[in-house]
């Protein structure tokens, strides 16, 4: 039996998996497990009112480092800087034992400009929001630098994000999906989108759009998103007969794809972090089986080209229309597409080809 080292900065039990950020982590450890893997675990919160858990966990882990030594160690980064030296002495400790070690880069918000990471609002040089920027741009800066030395093979949710980094070693490993059972039947009606409800998510664009469908022929919204987003929404909107507004999440959510025929994703391509960014929402529309209409950013126009899970529209009004309407109205198309998902799926995007991935680059080097 194989042994991962598998190190996360979630804890597994007070999260909910209620984002992606949650969702990633457990769903890897579960996957080594599938594997059959000996997983050995280094979890909890880098919060600072966890601190001391957090390293309590990782005393634990160099307890075990000097009486055994794992095949190679997985690192699933929180998406931001490493907050703990003492995590940082743990690495050293791992690649001075000769352990290979991937590294999962979750975000690269640092990497843009500070008009763009703040959505285009025009920030203030020494205000509070401008300096928190500069910080943790040079926190991340001395972390890379770290992970030049450290660490042997850097990972990215996309190869396009890889782009905007110069380690020696780099390799894509977007989100995944599984084989979910859930009841699929002719009585599917209405289009689902669970996400976030703002401008960069394309929140105008969606509503804009399906006010003009229902000009045309009565095809409800089922959207999920957050209760304190709600309030996102213009209010024009929010009496249309078609917006059905829901909030969920986990498990929660399966009764309502159970409902929908279709997903839609309408990603705002103005936002350049959305042109590299992989959303999990493709991998879990593509578990409940379900077509999508998606709008044409660099990485959704490659991933639905190399799949066929659904259509690819312009960020436009009319055109996101129109490819909806001819997805929703075509039975053929979307039989067709829901055989391409499952064949997506067992080919090449669950969990378990991503941990098998792992193993294999980290036990060829």
């Amino acid at each position: 039996m194989k042994t991962v080292l598998y190190i996360t900065y979630i804890d597994f039990d007070l999260n909910k998996m209620a984002s992606g950020s949650y969702v990633r982590p457990q769903k890897i450890y579960n996957a080594w497990l599938e594997m059959g893997y000996k997983a050995i675990l280094l979890n909890g919160s880098i919060q600072k009112k966890y601190k001391k858990e957090r390293l309590k966990n990782i005393e634990k882990i160099k307890t075990y480092l000097s009486e055994n030594t794992p095949d190679f160690c997985y690192i699933e980064s929180s998406g931001s800087y490493i907050t703990f030296k003492e995590d940082k002495k743990l690495i050293k400790l791992i690649h001075k034992k000769g352990i290979k070690i991937g590294y999962f880069y979750r975000d690269a918000y640092h990497k843009l400009g500070r008009d763009v990471l703040f959505n285009g609002k025009k920030v203030k040089i020494y205000s509070k929001e401008f300096l928190r920027y500069l910080y943790i741009k040079c926190r991340m800066y001395f972390d890379d630098m770290f992970l030049k030395k450290y660490i042997d093979i850097v990972y990215f949710p996309s190869m396009e994000m890889s782009l905007y980094f110069n380690f020696k070693n780099m390799k894509e490993l977007p989100p995944a999906g599984e084989i979910i059972n859930y009841c699929d039947n002719n009585k599917k009606s209405g289009v689902i989108y669970v996400g976030g409800i703002t401008k960069s998510y394309g929140i105008d664009l969606l509503m804009e759009t399906f006010y003009e469908i229902n000009k045309l022929e009565k095809i409800d919204l089922i959207l999920i998103c957050r209760e304190k987003e709600v309030n996102n929404i213009p209010d024009k909107y929010l009496n249309e007969p078609w917006l059905k507004i829901r909030h969920a999440s986990g498990k929660e959510l399966k009764k309502y794809y159970e409902k929908a025929k279709i997903a839609v994703m309408p990603k705002n391509i103005n936002y350049l972090y959305n042109s590299f960014a992989v959303s999990v929402k493709i991998y879990e529309y593509m578990s409940y089986n379900l077509p999508i209409v998606a709008t044409e950013t660099l990485v959704v126009k490659r991933i639905f080209k190399e799949n066929k899970i659904g259509l690819v529209a312009d960020f436009d009004v009319n055109d996101f229309k129109d490819k909806i309407l001819k997805l929703y109205n075509n039975e053929n198309l979307i039989l067709e597409y829901k055989e391409s998902i499952k064949k997506s799926l067992l080919k090449n995007n669950l969990w378990i080809h991503r941990v098998k991935k792992v193993s294999e680059d980290l036990s060829n080097l």
